[in-house]
Order: C-alpha cells, then structure tokens, then sequence
C-alpha cells in the first residue's frame, strides 16, 4: 500500500516517546529527568507525564536517586518475538540450584551486538548490588558473561568490532584487544570466564559458554561481591558451573529451546 506524503509525516508526541527509550536505553547508568531532557531537547514539564506513563505500565523503572532505566516490559516487548520465555523459565530452575549451592547471584545472557542481553537473574539471600539487570544491554569485553559469548566470535571479528583499544570502565577494566583475545582463547580451550572489578570494581564474575553444537547461544554466570572471593568461593562457583553447564545445554538441545 502506498503512503501519501501528509501519511509519512512523523507524529512528534509519538517520536518524543521513541526519542526517550532509545536514549535510556543507551544510558546504562540511567537517566535523570533533567538529563533526559537535555539529551532530547525537550522541556521537563513535557516529559514528566510520558515518564510516569511508562513507569507505571513497566516500561520504565527508576532507582532511589531518580534515574530512570529501561523497563521489563519494555525488555520483554523486545524480544518476544524471538525468544522461548518457556525455555528460559526451565533454564531459570537450574539458575536457582546454581544460587542455593553457591548463595551468590546467577544470570543468563546472549550477545547482540557485541553487547550482553541480560535475558534472567536469579537472586541469593546475600545482598550484591549489580550493575546489571534483567534487559540491560552491557559492553560484552568488561563482562565474564561477555566474555564467554565472545568466544563463539572469530579473533577477526572481535577486532574489526572493537579495533585496538577498548573503553575502560574502571581501573581494572581490559583496554588491550590482544589480551581480550587472549583470554577469550583461554576459554574456547576450556577455562571459564572470570572478571574482577572490571565494569563494576566492587563486583567479580565467573561465566561459561553455554553451547548447542559447536555454536555459542548463551552463557551464564554467578556474580559476587570480591570481599566475598575467597579461594574456597571461586572453587566452588567453578565446579558448580562446569556441573550445570552440560545440564542446562542438554536441555536447549532437547527442548530446542531458542535463546
């Protein structure tokens, strides 16, 4: 069907909607009012309401120093129509075995983008505040979950993507493509994927690849605070990741579960 030309006009409240979830979407960190209407050109009064719309119909959340961030509804709404929600409700049952033998934090991601997809989080009863969160999106180079999904990557691919320095996110970050690759080579050969401090300098992650075949699809990982990694702790992470690994890729393989 052809559109007339006053048909393709764009409808302005409707692009100012799309103009706030995008720029959230881009903000890891969230956004504050002020700063979202800075970042759109837009005065606060006409944000606010849209703001409090989508906040309570769960497109939106926002934290305790009003930054706004990307929703679950609006992470749900993105990806139903590619991703098996009964499959990752299976996965998360094994998820939940992972917390209770370690008591730490357990997430599932895929890669888009060279970007981790945060797609489930299992909670321990310890405190551990994440910068992740179910539906964010995370550099995958400064993440152990990342790094896992980068090894079903060519070294070529992962170079022309990120070229020779990489954006640091703490002190402890890896800037050096080569030593990316390194490590990412470590674990095609069968080492998990660790990462201390380096998106979070607090926080520290061990991964694995989860594979159907010979082809990466997800991974999952256990997150922790470091003053909580001791020798004991990572031993005991690792061994229960390497248990559930060939469990869980089982079960997407039986099930065909898409991820």
């Amino acid at each position: 069907m052809n559109m007339s030309d006053s048909d393709k006009k764009l409808h302005n409240p409707t692009m100012r909607v799309i103009n706030i979830l995008e720029e959230i979407d881009k903000s890891p960190n969230g956004l504050t009012l002020s700063e979202l209407s800075e970042r759109i050109n837009s005065p606060k009064s006409t944000i606010l309401p849209i703001l409090h719309t989508l906040l309570l119909n769960g497109y939106l959340d926002v934290d305790e120093k009003l930054r706004y961030k990307v929703g679950i509804r609006t992470f749900l709404l993105g990806v139903s129509n590619y991703l098996d929600l009964r499959g990752l409700k299976i996965i998360e049952k094994e998820m939940e075995s992972i917390v209770e033998a370690c008591n730490e934090v357990c997430q599932l991601g895929k890669l888009v983008d060279f970007d981790v997809l945060y797609l489930a989080k299992v909670d321990s009863n310890q405190p551990v505040k994440l910068v992740s969160s179910v539906g964010k999106r995370l550099p995958a180079y400064a993440t152990a979950l990342g790094k896992a999904l980068l090894s079903g990557c060519s070294d070529q691919e992962i170079r022309e993507h990120y070229g020779d320095k990489l954006k640091p996110f703490t002190s402890k970050t890896v800037t050096d493509v080569n030593v990316l690759l390194q490590q990412i080579q470590e674990i095609r050969e069968g080492k998990l994927a660790h990462e201390f401090g380096e998106i979070n300098d607090e926080i520290g992650c061990i991964a694995t690849p989860l594979k159907r075949g010979s082809e990466v699809v997800a991974s999952i990982s256990v997150s922790f605070p470091l003053y909580r990694a001791t020798n004991e702790k990572l031993q005991l992470i690792e061994t229960t990741l390497r248990e559930k690994r060939p469990i869980i890729e089982e079960l997407i393989k039986k099930l065909c579960l898409n991820l």
